[in-house]
Protein backbone atom coordinates (compact mmCIF):
# COMPACT_ATOMS: atom_id res chain seq x y z
CA UNK A 1 0.00 0.00 0.00
CA UNK A 2 1.79 3.47 -0.93
CA UNK A 3 0.56 6.53 0.82
CA UNK A 4 -1.19 9.37 -0.63
CA UNK A 5 0.54 12.33 -0.22
CA UNK A 6 2.95 10.94 2.39
CA UNK A 7 -0.47 9.36 4.44
CA UNK A 8 -2.60 6.57 4.64
CA UNK A 9 -5.86 7.01 5.37
CA UNK A 10 -7.81 4.22 7.10
CA UNK A 11 -10.84 3.18 7.93
CA UNK A 12 -12.08 0.95 11.11
CA UNK A 13 -14.67 -0.68 11.54
CA UNK A 14 -15.01 -3.18 14.75
CA UNK A 15 -17.77 -4.26 16.54
CA UNK A 16 -18.83 -7.43 19.25
CA UNK A 17 -16.21 -10.26 16.57
CA UNK A 18 -15.73 -8.29 13.58
CA UNK A 19 -12.61 -6.13 12.66
CA UNK A 20 -12.67 -4.45 8.94
CA UNK A 21 -9.62 -2.05 7.73
CA UNK A 22 -10.48 -0.46 5.01
CA UNK A 23 -7.49 2.05 3.50
CA UNK A 24 -7.34 4.81 0.80
CA UNK A 25 -10.75 4.93 0.35
CA UNK A 26 -10.64 0.91 -0.27
CA UNK A 27 -7.43 0.05 -2.50
CA UNK A 28 -6.98 -2.17 0.15
CA UNK A 29 -9.19 -3.54 2.63
CA UNK A 30 -9.06 -6.55 5.77
CA UNK A 31 -11.93 -8.42 7.87
CA UNK A 32 -11.50 -10.43 10.50
CA UNK A 33 -13.17 -12.25 13.14
CA UNK A 34 -11.91 -13.03 16.30
CA UNK A 35 -13.68 -14.11 20.31
CA UNK A 36 -14.84 -10.82 21.81
CA UNK A 37 -14.43 -9.98 25.71
CA UNK A 38 -16.67 -7.62 26.58
CA UNK A 39 -14.56 -6.52 29.57
CA UNK A 40 -11.91 -5.39 26.95
CA UNK A 41 -12.58 -2.41 26.07
CA UNK A 42 -9.11 -0.74 25.17
CA UNK A 43 -7.76 0.03 21.98
CA UNK A 44 -4.54 0.05 21.09
CA UNK A 45 -2.67 0.55 17.58
CA UNK A 46 0.81 -0.79 16.35
CA UNK A 47 3.35 -0.01 12.84
CA UNK A 48 5.47 -2.62 12.21
CA UNK A 49 8.85 -1.70 10.44
CA UNK A 50 8.96 1.83 11.18
CA UNK A 51 7.46 4.52 13.10
CA UNK A 52 4.25 6.15 12.55
CA UNK A 53 2.42 9.82 13.35
CA UNK A 54 -1.04 9.70 13.92
CA UNK A 55 -2.67 13.23 12.60
CA UNK A 56 -6.22 12.41 13.41
CA UNK A 57 -8.02 9.90 15.13
CA UNK A 58 -12.02 9.85 15.95
CA UNK A 59 -14.00 7.48 17.25
CA UNK A 60 -17.61 6.88 17.16
CA UNK A 61 -19.52 4.60 19.53
CA UNK A 62 -22.41 3.22 17.81
CA UNK A 63 -25.74 1.65 19.23
CA UNK A 64 -26.42 -2.49 19.41
CA UNK A 65 -28.18 -3.53 15.92
CA UNK A 66 -29.26 -6.25 18.72
CA UNK A 67 -32.21 -6.04 21.14
CA UNK A 68 -31.22 -5.78 24.66
CA UNK A 69 -31.58 -9.49 26.15
CA UNK A 70 -34.41 -10.36 28.20
CA UNK A 71 -34.84 -9.77 31.85
CA UNK A 72 -34.57 -13.01 33.99
CA UNK A 73 -37.43 -13.85 35.64
CA UNK A 74 -38.05 -13.68 39.63
CA UNK A 75 -38.32 -17.66 40.74
CA UNK A 76 -40.81 -17.86 42.92
CA UNK A 77 -41.22 -20.52 46.05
Amino acid sequence: LSPVGKRVKLHIFLDRGTLEVFANRGEVSMSSCFANDPKQTALAMTAAGGKVKIVSLKVYELKSAWPPPPAPKPVGF
